[in-house]
C-alpha cells in the first residue's frame, strides 16, 4: 500500500492536505470494510476526519462541509459520534452551537459506551442500529 502526494495548492494550506492525506488513507484502509454499507463507513470518514479533526486542527468548525450526497446521513449519526468522541450529555450543547448542528438531545439514548470502542466498532453500531440512527421522517425534501 502506497499513498502518494504533491499538489500545488496544497503548498497554501498544509492543514487541508493534512486532512486530505488522512481522508484518502483512512478511505483505503476501510474500502473492503462493511461494503453493503459505504455510505455509512464514508460518513463515518467525514465526521472524523473531514469535519471533527478539520475542525480542531483550523479551531472553527468545518462541520457543514463535505459530500452533499452524505449530509443528511452525517446530522443523523452526528449525536452518537459526538458520545463516540466522549462528548458527555451535558456538553452537547456546546458542541452543537460550534458545529451548528442542532438536535434534540432528550430524543436520544445516551450511548456512554461508545467512548469505549475503536473506530470499526463505532461504524458496526451505526450499521446494526441504523433503522434507530436514521430517521427518515426527518429527511428534508428540496
Amino acid at each position: 500500500n502506497t499513498l502518494t502526494w504533491g499538489m500545488r495548492k496544497d503548498e497554501k494550506d498544509y492543514t487541508e492536505a493534512l486532512v486530505s492525506i488522512l481522508h484518502h488513507a483512512l478511505k483505503k484502509e476501510l474500502k473492503d470494510y462493511q461494503p453493503n454499507y459505504k455510505d455509512i463507513v464514508d460518513a463515518v470518514i467525514e465526521l472524523i476526519i473531514d469535519n471533527e479533526l478539520a475542525t480542531r486542527l483550523k479551531g472553527v468548525s468545518v462541520y457543514l462541509r463535505g459530500d452533499n450526497t452524505l449530509k443528511f446521513l452525517k446530522k443523523q449519526m452526528y449525536p452518537y459520534f459526538l458520545m463516540y468522541l466522549g462528548a458527555k450529555k451535558e456538553e452537547m450543547l456546546n458542541y452543537m452551537m460550534r458545529d451548528s448542528l442542532a438536535f434534540d438531545i432528550d430524543k436520544y439514548t445516551y450511548e456512554r459506551n461508545l467512548v469505549n470502542v475503536d473506530l470499526k466498532m463505532f461504524i458496526d453500531f451505526c450499521v446494526k442500529h441504523q433503522k434507530y440512527i436514521i430517521k427518515i421522517e426527518e429527511l428534508e425534501i428540496i
